[in-house]
């Protein structure tokens, strides 16, 4: 069995990132705010991101020939904010034992305005081989995870355990080799994968 961790795709020093319109809470209040929530109560506005040897330049003005519109959308969040293209992929593709949801909210730059989604998950993840993860010594902080075989058979996307309710809204994402298949067959942008280890 192989699983597969799902990331933003990052090439070259200049990127795309949805930024919120808000000041945010910190993650772990923000969550508790939205958990029962199908919309967001705020929005994100996509800006150029340019890495440079002083730090990051953000920019609102860019080029408007760019692909800015990708499916696995960086965020100022950290969040999976995702396209109503890979939100229905994965709906499409999930098994029973997926316990998510979503929250959807809107993403603009300039004059357009899309709906894009926040993949929650609803219930805490039991998902590791306890005895081969590794753990920061003392703590149940993972340094890396393995996956148990047993526990993923049924789970199309899932994530790790992590500290309170950060688990719930994360982009720690873990993918089936099945729904893997089904995004590059979609030819989704915005998101590549590495394969991680079962036991």
């Amino acid at each position: 069995m192989k699983c597969y961790f799902l990331s933003w795709k990052h090439k070259g020093n200049v990127g795309y990132v949805a930024y919120t319109n808000i000041k945010a809470p910190l993650d772990h209040e923000l969550i508790e705010i939205i958990a029962d929530s199908s919309i967001l109560y705020f929005d994100f506005t996509i800006k150029e991101v340019t890495e440079t040897r002083k730090g990051l330049i953000v920019n609102d003005r860019f080029d408007t020939s760019a692909n800015i519109w990708l499916d696995y959308i960086p965020n100022s969040l950290a969040w999976p904010l995702m396209s109503e293209k890979m939100k229905n992929l994965i709906d499409n593709n999930a098994n029973k034992e997926d316990e998510i949801s979503w929250i959807s909210t809107n993403v603009s730059s300039g004059n357009e305005v899309r709906r894009y989604y926040i993949l929650k998950f609803n219930k805490r993840p039991d998902v590791l081989d306890v005895e081969e993860t590794l753990f920061v010594k003392g703590t149940d902080v993972i340094i890396k995870p393995v996956f148990s075989s047993s526990k993923i058979l049924n789970l199309s996307i899932f994530t790790k355990s992590g500290y309170g309710n950060l688990w719930k809204i994360t982009s720690s994402l873990f993918v089936s080799e099945k729904l893997k298949k089904a995004i590059q067959k979609e030819k989704l942008t915005g998101l590549e994968f590495s394969e991680t280890r079962v036991k």
